[in-house]
């Protein structure tokens, strides 16, 4: 008896023992996985893959628990489904998804998702127990742990079951960290992408801007040069007309004074080219409708070529706020530079389009509507060493040639608020692109004329100069003149040109003097019948604004406006500012009478 009841009680003692040695390796094990929980938390932070993530809890939460299948449902952004992205062994793949299906239709894969602790579903369909684990940090959820445990016996696990709900907890925050690190990986990308683009947009708009200044410095000093020299021209070209009018019409000596009379016109013209090019050369704008002036301008600058154009231009072509006659020389130029590069013959096409403007474009211009003009040619094309240099005065590629012209078609742009770009590799042709803003106003109805030579080209000669006998005005009679420049040579040929015709010529150097000269007159019996106004005086009152004082004192004063800026807005429309007529200078002894008998009769 004593010994069956000392055999039980050693029995039981073995059993405690046995139960001891394995709750102490439990532990053990658990205080091994709890002391790795840190190293594990390190690796899964460096992890910059989300199946590298997975990988590493896997391994950890079969350490932790025996499980026979594994898996992860992991939530798809696209339509926040649930998708089996990785289960092990793989041909258990089929079996998990199913049995997760099943659980979502009853409700209780929702019901675990809203848990913050592991639920066990102890009898699935093929009777394996399966723990379901959301995978979720406090803003987001990932996804679903899936494990199917290889016992049926659930007692004894809750202390697992707490390890596996702080590695899946680390695992969920290390997944939205990698989410929100390749997020600001892509935005640091695409922000070194748009910082390296806005900077070599802010290059490109430095070198404008640079190019811009240097160009306006050699357009004032261009404008400078050339409004002083037509005044030389001016003086020039009246004492040669004087003298031709003294000399016989067959005189060896006037025929000399005519080929210099024909000089004195190619320097005119030279003169023309350095005002467009200068401040002087401020556009006159209107509303125009660019179709028709393309078409015209384009088949001028063609004549007699054996080159062609084509047209692509938009029925619904943006009009433009523009001086009709500079964008004529616009497209001329561009054309005969296209021609010119195909050796006179091929094709050149012409294509006008709308473009809008936003921001991020990459030009220099605001953002809004423009008109859109590319003249592309099929000819050499340009080294790109030379790209930047085409705008350049002077500057060209071609033996023997050389000039203003693409000089100029850029100056007249840009004085439009326009910009005008070119794209060329040798060998395959080249595309100028000219950008022009819209016009909010309806363009002004277009009239067919003759297309005058654009700056590039050479004037011809000048015709002979009419001869008008000594006090010969048709229909007039003597009169009192008053003229006003600053220049003492062109007051004195002015007035020698006026006698020479039969009138009385007084003087002033700037627009007060002749103002309170013309009003002295006026108490007088000789008061003046015309007033000659130079309208750029330096430093002194020019007749723009002394025109204004001359009607205040007689609104009936009859003047001509003068200048050596052909393109000032008074030289286009003397009328709408005050005075009966315009001349520019240097003009001859003829068109001196011709205006005067316009005035005068």
């Amino acid at each position: 008896m004593k010994s069956d009841i000392l055999n039980q009680s050693a029995g039981d003692m073995e059993s405690r023992v046995r139960y001891l040695e394995e709750a102490y390796h439990s532990h053990v094990e658990l205080l091994t996985l709890l002391a790795s929980l840190g190293n594990f938390q390190t690796s899964i932070q460096d992890c910059r893959d989300p199946a590298k993530i997975l990988g590493v809890t896997r391994m950890h939460l079969q350490r932790l628990l025996s499980f026979r299948a594994t898996a992860f449902a992991m939530v798809n952004p696209g339509d926040f489904n649930f998708t089996i992205t990785d289960c092990e062994p793989g041909s258990d793949q089929s079996l998990v998804q199913s049995l997760v299906d099943r659980e979502i239709k009853s409700g209780t894969f929702a019901w675990a998702l809203r848990q913050n602790h592991a639920v066990i579903i102890r009898k699935t369909f093929d009777g394996s127990p399966m723990v379901l684990h959301v995978i979720a940090t406090r803003s987001r959820v990932m996804g679903m742990f899936v494990g199917l445990l290889s016992t049926h016996d659930t007692k004894g696990i809750d202390i697992s079951l707490n390890l596996l709900s702080i590695i899946l907890l680390d695992t969920a925050y290390a997944l939205e960290n990698l989410s929100l690190y390749n997020e600001i990986n892509d935005y640091n990308q695409n922000l070194e992408k748009i910082v390296a683009k806005r900077t070599q947009e802010l290059l490109r708009a430095n070198e404008e801007l640079l190019k811009a200044k240097q160009l306006e410095s050699v357009g004032i000093l261009a404008g400078g040069i050339a409004h002083d020299f037509n005044n030389m021209l001016a003086v020039i070209l009246g004492n040669i007309s004087i003298a031709k009018a003294l000399l016989p019409f067959d005189s060896k000596s006037s025929a000399r004074l005519t080929t210099a009379e024909e000089a004195c016109h190619q320097a005119k013209s030279l003169t023309a080219r350095l005002l467009t090019f200068s401040k002087g050369g401020s556009p006159i704008r209107k509303p125009i409708s660019l179709a028709p002036l393309i078409e015209e301008s384009a088949q001028f600058a063609l004549t007699g070529s054996q080159a062609t154009c084509q047209f692509e231009i938009a029925s619904d072509l943006f009009s433009v706020e523009a001086d009709e006659g500079q964008m004529r020389h616009v497209i001329i130029n561009l054309v005969m530079n296209a021609q010119q590069s195909m050796n006179n013959t091929g094709q050149v096409r012409i294509v006008g389009q709308n473009a809008v403007l936003t921001h991020g474009h990459g030009l220099p211009l605001r953002d809004g509507r423009y008109a859109k003009i590319m003249v592309i040619d099929h000819g050499c094309g340009i080294l790109q060493e030379n790209l930047e240099k085409i705008f350049n005065p002077y500057f060209t590629t071609k033996f023997g040639k050389g000039g203003f012209g693409l000089t100029i078609a850029q100056s007249i742009v840009n004085k439009h608020e326009g910009h005008i770009t070119v794209e060329s590799q040798p060998g395959s042709g080249s595309t100028f692109t000219v950008y022009l803003p819209a016009s909010k106003h309806p363009a002004v109805p277009h009239e067919s004329r003759p297309v005058t030579a654009p700056a590039v080209a050479a004037p011809p000669p000048a015709a002979p100069a009419e001869r008008i006998p000594e006090k010969q005005i048709s229909g007039t009679q003597q009169r009192q003149i008053l003229v006003m420049d600053d220049e003492k040579g062109i007051r004195d040929v002015l007035g020698a040109i006026l006698n020479h015709l039969g009138h009385e010529v007084s003087f002033a150097r700037d627009g007060l003097e002749a103002v309170s000269l013309y009003e002295a007159a006026q108490k007088t019996s000789k008061p003046f019948h015309l007033v000659i106004l130079d309208l750029t005086v330096p430093g002194g009152v020019g007749g723009g604004e002394a025109i204004g004082k001359l009607l205040t004192v007689d609104p009936k004063a009859k003047a001509i406006a003068s200048s050596g800026y052909s393109n000032d807005p008074i030289m286009s429309d003397a009328r709408k500012f005050g005075f009966q007529a315009a001349l520019r200078k240097p003009y001859q002894m003829s068109e001196l009478n011709r205006v005067l008998r316009e005035v005068l009769n």
